[in-house]
């Protein structure tokens, strides 16, 4: 599967098998999961390499696929009737830019309606369905955000995640009270099985415990696919660096990919949501070995992923006396709403009256 994208931000490759690109490129993504965060593609000039997947975003020609052909022979006038308006659907959402969601509901809700006007009885809840059908193929993994959108995702009990806004209809993540850092060591060489399977550990320590863990590049791996997982549906999760041959990789290619360890670390430290995500402080804080693959395994079995993890999001809680203030004007509110209400029955009757006489 091959399409073109847009490159965000600018990579410079710093190995031969990457690709550095600049804000604005157009490239031809060939691979778009090439693994650890990276996709491969081909620029303007023929080279071709791989790209941190989130530097880039993908070029949409249509938002919908057009219906397929439907025949005509041996339809009786209602099925024909039905295939006009269907094709009408089809040319209307494929006229539909990606950036104008709001025009491609629109138009989706004006086709059902004309759908389900010319309908017999349409089913309960039907139209709502067949609209948010149309408006979430848009954004790719329809079937999860539609689930979301009908209220279907149930909420886990997990760690909420705050948002606030920082002006008027933007949103942001709150940024965690206590910030820290960790630092990634150097390569050490170890080995198992009498040495017959040589790997690399790097020492992680965390400024707010100084305790040293040490991970494998499989376990950062681990890490990746896990933080993909649960946040990758709004979050876009920093690539790692590629695999090496640790029999023929000398000082300063390891020395290189410490760095984008290190690289990697600082971004998710820096996150608001990352840093402090429970299998974020699991892998750089757990020291045990019992305890760590204990943790390993709660976090798979974790069902609160990708767009069930919308459900934590949570506005920032009012103060006490912001709350008691709204109270106040909402009590306001109701009796004035109550008044009302005996004034319009009164005015109800009066009228009445004066119509009989």
């Amino acid at each position: 599967m091959t399409f073109q994208a847009t490159v965000l931000y600018d990579f410079a490759g710093e190995l031969s098998e990457e690709s550095s690109v600049s804000v604005g490129d157009v490239i031809t993504v060939t691979n778009p999961d090439a693994g650890q965060g990276w996709l491969s593609g081909i620029r303007v000039d023929g080279e071709g390499g791989f790209v941190p997947s989130h530097y880039v975003e993908r070029i949409q020609d249509q938002i919908f696929s057009p219906s397929a052909p439907i025949m005509e022979n041996n339809l009786d006038s209602k099925n024909k009737e039905k295939s006009d308006i269907n094709s009408e659907i089809a040319n209307e959402t494929k006229e539909a830019k990606t950036n104008a969601p709001i025009e491609v509901f629109n138009k989706a809700h004006d086709s059902v309606s004309r759908v389900e006007a010319r309908s017999s009885s349409p089913e309960p809840g039907q139209r709502f369905s067949s609209v948010l059908k149309l408006v979430t193929n848009a954004f790719g993994k329809s079937d999860e955000v539609c689930a979301y959108l009908m209220g279907i995702t149930k909420s886990a009990e997990t760690e909420e995640v705050l948002i606030n806004e920082a002006s008027e209809g933007n949103f942001q993540w709150v940024p965690p009270s206590d910030t820290f850092t960790c630092i990634v060591g150097r390569a050490a060489k170890s080995s198992k099985f009498g040495g017959i399977k040589p790997f690399m550990t790097y020492g992680l320590t965390p400024s707010f415990t100084e305790n040293q863990v040490l991970r494998r590049y499989k376990n950062f791996v681990w890490l990746h696919e896990r933080l993909e997982d649960k946040f990758g549906t709004v979050i876009a999760i920093p690539p790692l660096p590629w695999k090496l041959d640790i029999g023929i990789a000398g000082e300063d290619v390891l020395e290189k990919r410490r760095i984008r360890l290190q690289i990697f670390t600082d971004q998710i430290c820096r996150h608001p949501v990352l840093s402090n995500s429970s299998v974020w402080k699991h892998f750089i804080q757990e020291v045990d070995e019992k305890k760590w693959t204990e943790g390993k395994r709660k976090s798979e079995e974790d069902t609160n992923i990708r767009c069930a993890f919308l459900t934590n999001i949570q506005a920032v809680r009012l103060n006490e006396e912001v709350e008691n203030i709204l109270d106040e004007k909402i009590s306001k509110f109701s009796k004035t709403i109550n008044d009302m209400k005996h004034a319009v029955n009164n005015m109800t009757v009066i009228t009445k009256d004066q119509i009989t006489k």
